[in-house]
């Protein structure tokens, strides 16, 4: 998923874990290691890692790297993130193989299963006594999923929707904030109460980030059916879940308007919410990594949820981290794995405002508690774990294209250019025309 630029942030959504969990002895040397499991730390070992997703070096080094060197003094632990330059296909191409990978989910089976660089890590895990139970467990489910039962790769770290609010624009209407625990059936109302054209403007009381929305839907669904490995958009479930999210919102002449002054195609996004401050509610990831919101009197809410489905929320969206099928190194590997799924680093990382992927509540109730960003202070960080995640559907190497389909063209559904009807059936035509394109390749 796409992130915002900037240094300040409330949340940092790339969440670092180290330490070594319980059941550990002392080696002579000072090392600890698990019963029947070897320490490699004293070893000359270089490991290569590659991420799809464009994250640059010297954040990595900033969050992973400095504390790999810590941990892994004797080891050259070397990132490779990609570029216009660099890819896996480029990669591949030129020889170099890589140990481990990281991406999220939606990336995730793409950098994965594409190059058939998949390894099964559950000898590894049971090995390294890693205990999944530890988990979230909708993160390890989604992985046993995409992993035909196997598992290949474990959760780091996470992120997840909440609904921003800006103060002022509240206060500007008299309207009352919004709470944790509101339906859609609430706050769709609510925001009803906002949406006006005032002084000129059109304010829109809720808007949301189109594709994340879609992606970590609350009601489970998949773009691709796991059985057939066909479309499977043009169904009652995405029906409710459009009428639900975008179409009821955008009943008014201020949606209409602010609609036709922007580009064809476009929805309101991070620039409204922000820059323009012309959205009252705003549905996105947690973590705006731009210093700018803290322009705003803003703070945050749990996601609304389903009437018929209460007290759940969107889909969690976990980093997953794996050892290759080509590395050489795999033990060290999955060493690295370990450490980044330990109690006593989730804490840290958690205590500067990254999502933990462990049930462990005091790792998470720990979250933005050293964080040293003025903006980030006295915010509602209770909404973040206020719902139960909704469980992960079928994610698959073609997922990220066929759903992106979805996304394109919301507002010619708002604008009525397209029924709903139509809009998912034309949806799922080319979804199969896509999935079809993608397998040839």
């Amino acid at each position: 998923m796409k992130k915002l630029s900037g240094k300040a942030s409330l949340f940092i959504l790339t969440a670092v874990a180290l330490t070594l969990a319980g059941g550990c002895s002392k080696q002579e040397n000072g090392t600890e290691t698990k019963a029947g499991t070897a320490d490699l730390r004293d070893q000359n070992i270089r490991l290569d890692i590659y991420s799809s997703s464009t994250y640059p070096k010297d954040r990595f080094d900033e969050r992973y790297g400095k504390k790999f060197r810590e941990k892994f003094p004797n080891w050259t632990i070397n990132y490779i993130p990609k570029t216009k330059d660099v890819s896996m296909d480029t990669l591949i191409a030129s020889g170099q193989k890589v140990d481990l990978v990281w991406d999220s989910i939606g990336l995730y089976p793409d950098t994965i299963m594409k190059y058939n660089l998949q390894f099964d890590m559950s000898d590894l895990i049971a090995k390294r006594k890693i205990d999944l139970n530890r988990f979230e467990p909708t993160m390890v489910d989604a992985m046993k999923k995409m992993s035909g039962g196997g598992m290949y790769g474990l959760p780091v770290n996470d992120s997840t929707l909440v609904l921003y609010y800006n103060k002022d624009i509240f206060n500007k209407f008299g309207v009352a904030y919004p709470k944790d625990g509101m339906t859609w059936d609430e706050v769709i109302p609510l925001a009803s109460k906002m949406t006006r054209v005032e002084g000129g403007v059109p304010y829109l009381g809720f808007a949301s980030s189109v594709t994340h929305m879609v992606r970590t839907n609350q009601l489970s669904l998949s773009a691709i059916d796991q059985a057939t490995g066909r479309s499977a958009m043009n169904n009652d479930g995405w029906k409710k879940f459009f009428q639900t999210i975008f179409v009821d919102p955008a009943q008014s002449t201020a949606y209409k308007d602010w609609y036709k002054a922007n580009p064809a195609n476009a929805t309101p996004g991070t620039t409204s919410y922000i820059k323009d401050q012309q959205v009252a509610m705003f549905a996105y990831l947690l973590g705006f990594d731009n210093a700018d919101i803290n322009r705003m009197n803003w703070d945050i809410v749990s996601m609304p949820t389903f009437k018929d489905k209460p007290g759940i929320g969107v889909q969690t969206y976990p980093t997953y981290w794996g050892v290759t099928s080509t590395s050489a190194n795999k033990e060290a590997a999955m060493q690295v794995i370990e450490y980044l799924v330990s109690d006593e680093f989730q804490l840290y990382a958690s205590k500067l405002g990254q999502l933990t992927v462990l049930k462990n509540e005091s790792v998470r109730s720990a979250i933005g508690q050293d964080l040293t960003d003025p903006g980030a202070k006295g915010k509602n960080v209770k909404a973040i774990y206020y719902n139960k995640p909704a469980p992960i559907p079928y994610v698959s190497a073609y997922s990220q294209e066929v759903s992106n389909i979805l996304t394109r063209r919301v507002s010619d559904v708002v604008l009525e250019k397209t029924d709903l009807n139509s809009y998912l059936r034309e949806s799922d035509e080319l979804g199969n025309k896509k999935i079809d394109e993608l397998s040839k390749k």
